[in-house]
């Protein structure tokens, strides 16, 4: 029985790659990593207003998608996961908040990076009332 060149070849191939991903060379596949994501509402004429923070913790994996209702109704869907960062888009667009929380309004984004041990920080691109975000990894 002869083998063809082509089976040999797809053989010597698979055999590979455990030594290549053991060395470095390919990256497995990361799990799912747990995300953390806070919403809490704000407005900007009620001085007494109490937001009430609810947080959702999901397994992060590529594709996957939560969704989120309020002043706006949109998902949010992990484009790619691995140990230290995930990064997200957004199906509507999303003001990104300065180190000192103010929003851009006029630089919307839809597609963010978490890295671990950061927290990012976004909210409804409104001026008056909204939702703030803070994504997080969350420790396994």
């Amino acid at each position: 029985m002869t083998i063809r060149r082509r089976t040999l070849a797809l053989v010597a191939a698979a055999s590979c790659l455990p030594a290549l991903t053991g060395c470095g060379l390919l990256e497995p596949e990361s799990g799912p990593v747990p995300v953390t994501i806070t919403s809490s509402s704000w407005n900007g004429w009620d001085r007494n207003h109490k937001p009430t923070p609810k947080t959702t913790t999901i397994d992060a994996t590529k594709g996957a998608s939560v969704p989120f209702t309020g002043f706006v109704d949109f998902e949010i869907t992990f484009t790619d996961v691995g140990e230290d960062s995930v990064e997200l888009t957004t199906s509507e667009p999303m003001s990104p908040r300065g180190e000192s929380g103010g929003l851009h309004l006029r630089d919307t984004e839809t597609e963010f990076t978490v890295e671990r041990g950061e927290t990012l920080r976004f909210s409804t691109p409104t001026m008056d009332g909204g939702m703030h975000y803070e994504v997080t990894l969350a420790s396994r």
